[in-house]
């Protein structure tokens, strides 16, 4: 009797959805063959999928991990600044900043559980935007670049402030994490900073490095709250008055004011 030809193999389907064959002699396809002892198996052959017609087809783009959703995330919370500035923290909800950027409330939702972790990843993102630009230099203001981006970009003062005093409610256990993580982080970058500083001459011996971090902070943000406020309050000056009391230059060197603002 002849003998049936062996059946073709079962062809399954991967967790990207791909179909392959599983054979004794094949591999995944269009993947390499395993490795053994660092060297590719000889005896392993690596299939090139084909497309409907028998042709080979072309090799597949790998994309990045779930980039369609990282950059929907980054638009969302882009967009989240904006309508904060235009109807401020308590009309800011998720369905108002889903509505904005073409999405349900259910699927802004599953990004941020909550308008408070939307609002909290809003913070960090600035933050990582803005300590990009961070550097050891000899001028004290520099680790305090944070200000200049959050000034900068209307709407995110206001929700970094608000934030910041909702933190101080114990059911915002979210907001609370990260505004303790963010000082204790930014007062060890700029206590590098004024370690350079001293090291190069630039800051007074006198002072102890840690205080005068969170001295720094203190008044980034005590500033920050004035001048929302009132915007004829010169943030700047004040940052390069404590470079200055912090510094080593002699009396009588103090940087002359800004046109229009007083002299104190």
């Amino acid at each position: 009797m002849p003998r049936r030809p062996a059946a073709p193999p079962r062809p399954s389907v991967d967790h990207a959805g791909e179909h392959r064959a599983h054979g004794p002699d094949s591999g995944p396809a269009g993947r390499a063959a395993p490795r053994i002892g660092g060297r590719a198996d000889p005896e392993q052959k690596v299939v090139t999928p084909v497309n409907d017609t028998g042709e080979q087809a072309a090799p597949r783009t790998k994309r990045g991990p779930y980039r369609k959703g990282i950059e929907r995330r980054r638009q969302i919370l882009d967009k989240t600044v904006e309508v904060f500035n235009e109807r401020g923290y308590e009309h800011t909800s998720l369905r108002a900043i889903a509505e904005s950027v073409g999405l349900t409330h259910a699927a802004v939702s599953r990004y941020f559980g909550s308008r408070e972790q939307l609002f909290v990843e809003v913070l960090r993102e600035a933050d990582r935007r803005a300590e990009t630009d961070l550097a050891v230099d000899d001028s004290l203001t520099a680790a305090l670049s944070s200000a200049d981006f959050i000034t900068r970009v209307p709407g995110l003062m206001a929700l970094f402030n608000s934030m910041l005093a909702r933190a101080l409610e114990s059911d915002n256990e979210d907001a609370r994490a990260y505004f303790v993580d963010r000082y204790a982080r930014l007062r060890g970058q700029i206590r590098v900073v004024l370690e350079h500083g001293r090291a190069i001459g630039a800051v007074r011996e006198d002072i102890p490095l840690d205080t005068a971090a969170s001295l720094l902070l203190a008044a980034m943000d005590g500033l920050s709250t004035q001048w929302l406020l009132d915007e004829k309050v010169d943030m700047q000056a004040g940052m390069t008055l404590l470079d200055h009391l912090l510094g080593t230059d002699p009396p009588g060197t103090y940087p002359a004011p800004t046109a229009g603002v007083p002299a104190g």
